[in-house]
């Protein structure tokens, strides 16, 4: 074996792995529950990639999974009690790949493991994320509004539930006043969204107000034609269980819309669940049938005051006049600023007549810099719903979702909803 480098805590997850390249590696698990990640990169494609383990002195065993980017195992081993396991696996892309150890059944083992990864065309993994255990990855235990994991005031966040796991965060509102919050779960591009749709559901909720009783409170779901009481979180939320605790929720099961912003007066702590939803009857009613899936979720959130325009925050559209000015709407990959005259149709409905659009740079190439909480209030065009999370008018501040077509020629905005939002 090589001379081995020393595996760096944290690196219990994912997004936490440490990066290695070719080379030998040793570590410890500090528990029978602990894993160990790493990331490696290749940078051509079709590498075999070679490992090399020596067994436990003592006679236990470890549990070696090679994934692809998305955590999908590509390859398991479990180490030998005596001699060296010696494996190889083919990478088809060039690609970030990880390697977790944890300990394997019965034998779990405490003491320091080896292991040496060979293979040509192994290249720099890049530096260590910063925050990966902190703001932008959940960290078990995390299943009771006790233990919520911390959100920063912009974060993009992953996560895993196991079998019924729920995964609890927490944010503060500070100051009294007009915070806002903006949550996508699932967003387009990320890694929670399957062939049949999101098993995921977001709850938040006020701190304030829920409690423990509401907790330990059942709620219903059908086996059957039996209605059977549970604790599972969506079938307590479902049967009101939390009251005015529950304040909002993302549910695929009522349409697609992935997308929340909220509104807080109060300063005071509030929570999100991320749980797998259960499945609904044809009337409606929540069945004991859970849509699990033990892939990664993806979520990402931001919670900024509603304060005046200034430079920081000019990425809020406006509404001043007759005019609708949105500084940055993003189609595709590509981005404009646009200008909409608005116009009250006979029958008292409010539509806007596009004046100019203006390309920008690419969203690829803003996302290098813009920070989260600027990205969050850009418009967004999704077929023909135009989508804005936040527009300033007389002092208020809305969210409002707008139907484009084309009316002789000309490129017309329908309001179809509008929340106002302080």
């Amino acid at each position: 074996m090589l001379t081995a480098i020393r595996e760096v805590e944290p690196n219990d997850h994912l997004l936490a792995a440490m990066p290695i390249e070719a080379g030998a590696v040793t570590g410890q698990l500090s528990s029978a529950s602990d894993q160990d990640w790493f990331r490696l990169r290749t940078t051509a494609a079709d590498v075999l990639v070679n490992l090399e383990v020596p067994a436990a002195p003592g006679g236990g065993s470890w549990q070696l999974k090679l994934m692809d980017a998305g955590g999908n195992v590509l390859s398991s081993w479990q180490t030998l009690t005596e001699g060296v396991l010696r494996a190889s696996a083919r990478l088809a892309w060039a690609d970030t790949y990880y390697l977790s150890v944890t300990a394997a059944g019965d034998g779990a083992t405490q003491e320091a493991y080896v292991f040496s990864l060979t293979g040509e065309s192994l290249g720099d993994p890049g530096i260590r994320n910063p925050l990966a255990n902190f703001h932008d990855v959940e960290v078990e235990s995390n299943d009771t509004p006790d233990q919520a994991n911390p959100l920063a005031a912009a974060a993009a966040m992953r996560g895993q539930l196991l079998s019924d796991d729920v995964d609890w965060f927490r944010f503060e509102v500070a100051e009294p006043g007009d915070d806002i919050a903006f949550l996508e779960l699932c967003p387009q591009g990320g890694p929670c969204v399957s062939d049949e749709g999101s098993s995921w559901v977001a709850l938040v909720f006020d701190g304030a107000k829920l409690t423990p009783e509401m907790l330990g409170q059942p709620g219903v779901c059908m086996d059957g034609d039996n209605a059977i009481q549970t604790l599972h979180l969506y079938a307590q939320a479902d049967s009101g269980v939390f009251g005015e605790a529950l304040i909002a929720s993302i549910d695929p099961s009522f349409g697609g819309n992935n997308q929340l912003e909220l509104g807080f007066h109060q300063p005071g702590t509030y929570y999100l669940a991320i749980l797998t939803r259960l499945e609904r009857t044809d009337d409606g009613k929540v069945k004991c049938t859970q849509l699990f899936s033990d892939d990664m979720y993806q979520f990402n959130f931001a919670l900024r005051g509603l304060a005046p325009l200034t430079e920081d925050n000019a990425m809020i559209a406006t509404l001043q006049g007759e005019e609708l000015s949105v500084p940055v709407i993003q189609v595709g990959e590509r981005l404009y600023s646009a200008r909409l005259q608005r116009r009250i149709d006979q029958d008292g409905q409010m539509r806007f007549e596009l004046i100019e659009a203006v390309p920008l740079k690419s969203a690829l190439e803003r996302l290098d810099y813009e920070p989260l909480t600027g990205r969050r209030t850009w418009t967004t065009l999704e077929g023909d719903i135009a989508h804005i999370p936040l527009v300033e008018f007389n002092g208020r501040y809305y969210a409002a979702d707008l139907q484009i077509s084309q009316e002789g020629g000309k490129t017309v905005l329908r309001v179809l909803r509008a929340n106002r939002l302080d």
